[in-house]
């Protein structure tokens, strides 16, 4: 922490709403430290006089002064396992997040099933190499820098050739930059008018949707998007990688709701997605308000993880001045 001299009006980290005071010698500053949750606050230093939380100090000239805290984060708690859907030689298993994270971010998932494990940083994760015709017992952790959590509930699930093509997810992927990728999960429930989910990252020229599957593609079909009047949009193209089914979007705008379909998956499967492309809105209200931007400076300073990727508007690979530059420049936009 570091006390601002004449006209010095930035601060580094979160300093709340108030940030910078020009003092005049002899002004008296006290700041008061308050730890996040995870951590506990453990003293100044540097101080003219210290109360508890308290610390202050007499300006005579540019002083610094350093507050710690210590870490109370725990593993985080286990994750709710929802569905284990059978593939070929596979299983798909879909959890929801813990209730706490132990107060350090989440940096992956596991999921198990008998003595095979696959690793993924959202739901649903598959997981391969499995002997079609034979049950397995599959669970999923969380892990965060300080460990594992406890095993979820079990599922069964038995792999076999012969199991239906089913969607399992789909997601818009991104990429931030040294951070890696990161998928945004996509409600497929809703129509294109209705409550879809907004992806908030900047569109750039093109967009990923993946669609995620229970089987190896063979054939991805026909694929088409439309916008909200039900006019052709984004000239998609697919492409089949693994159990995927990556749609490529070009030269969409801001501010716009897309159905996304694919006809005749692997020669017999129709399916489709509908979402917004409004960038700004983390919080998924299809409007850029007040609690969007508060979301982004919240986050500023970060490194993109798995638990904020959503808050880095620009895609650098941490949550920084320009998205709170971006988040205030959509302020009020909204789906039409």
């Amino acid at each position: 922490l570091r006390l601002p001299g004449p006209g010095d009006r930035a601060w580094p980290g979160d300093c709340g709403g108030d940030c910078g005071e020009i003092y005049m010698a002899g002004t008296v500053v006290i700041l008061t430290a308050t730890a996040d949750g995870g951590s506990t606050f453990a003293g100044w230093s540097g101080c003219d006089s210290v109360a508890g939380a308290r610390c202050t100090v007499t300006m005579n000239a540019a002083k610094g002064v350093t507050a710690t805290f210590n870490t109370t984060s725990t593993a985080p708690g286990a994750p709710n396992i929802g569905t284990a859907t059978a593939g070929n030689a596979l299983a798909v298993i879909a959890f929801t997040v813990p209730a706490s994270n132990g107060g350090s971010a989440i940096t992956g998932y596991t999921a198990t099933c008998g003595a095979v494990s696959a690793m993924g940083a959202t739901s649903p994760i598959t997981v391969t190499g499995l002997i079609n015709d034979a049950m397995y017992s599959c669970l999923v952790t969380a892990t965060n820098a300080i460990g594992t959590s406890m095993p979820s509930g079990t599922l069964n699930v038995t792999p076999s050739a012969l199991a239906p093509l089913t969607p399992v997810a789909v997601v818009s992927r991104k990429a931030h930059g040294a951070a890696g990728t990161f998928d945004l999960p996509l409600d497929t429930v809703p129509i294109i008018t209705g409550l879809i989910t907004t992806e908030p990252r900047f569109i750039g020229p093109s967009h990923l949707i993946v669609f995620r599957f229970n089987h190896p593609i063979t054939l991805t079909g026909a694929v088409n998007a439309v916008d909200g009047a039900g006019i052709a949009i984004g000239m998609p193209m697919a492409e089949a990688v693994g159990t995927d089914v990556q749609v490529t979007l070009t030269a969409v705008p801001d501010k716009t709701r897309v159905t996304v379909s694919l006809i005749g998956v692997n020669g017999s499967l129709d399916t489709a997605v509908s979402l917004g492309l409004l960038v700004g809105d983390v919080n998924n209200t299809r409007t850029v308000d007040v609690n969007d931007i508060v979301g982004v400076k919240a986050r500023s300073g970060q490194a993109v993880t798995a638990a904020n990727f959503k808050y880095d508007l620009n895609l650098a690979g941490a949550v920084n001045a320009s998205d709170i530059v971006a988040v205030k420049a959509k302020f009020g936009g909204s789906l039409p």
